[in-house]
């Protein structure tokens, strides 16, 4: 038992020895060799999670990354404003004849289209304060709505209703 206990006796020496910075004794028996853990150690042993990390994210980018690109640009494409403004003048001009008047009459212009059950919307942008909604049962039927909106006060004008007036459209405009 005693040969045991100064082995255990022996090794803490040693361990205070190491943190206290005092020289280390070899003894006869026990040969210490160096510390070589991390000379052998190379960025890519260290790093292999992320090695490996980054290998994923680059395979996935070139499998998937062409397809989000492909479907970001056809969405683009597709829900393009194409045409000019729409002007108070035209819009005016417009309003004056709103009984004949088709919805192909607007296809010029810049827009928003929204389409369901048959009917067709579009909705034009006049002077950044202004919202023209037209429709009609089809896209070259004639006009079934067309309201004017003012985006600051929420004031809206019926073109189609009975007690429109052009004088209520031009105050709404500030005309």
């Amino acid at each position: 038992m005693s040969k045991l206990f100064d082995f255990k006796y022996e090794k803490k020496e040693k361990t205070a020895k190491k943190v206290t910075g005092e020289p280390l004794e070899a003894s006869s028996a026990e040969v210490l060799e160096p510390d070589t853990a991390g000379a052998t150690e190379t960025f890519f042993t260290r790093n292999v999670r992320l090695i490996t990390f980054l290998i994923c994210l680059a395979v996935f980018l070139a499998v998937f990354g062409p397809i989000s690109v492909f479907r970001i640009v056809q969405y683009i494409e597709e829900n393009q404003a194409e045409g000019e403004p729409l002007s108070v003048e035209e819009v005016i001009a417009f309003s004056m004849d709103h009984d004949r008047i088709r919805l192909s009459a607007f296809e010029d212009y810049e827009k928003e289209i929204s389409e369901g059950d048959g009917a067709v919307l579009y909705f034009l942008t006049v002077d950044t304060d202004y919202l023209v909604m037209v429709g009609a049962v089809d896209e070259n039927g004639y006009l079934t709505c067309f309201t004017v909106t003012d985006s600051r006060t929420d004031e809206t004008v019926d073109v189609m209703a009975a007690s429109f007036s052009v004088p209520a459209l031009q105050a709404l405009f500030g005309r």
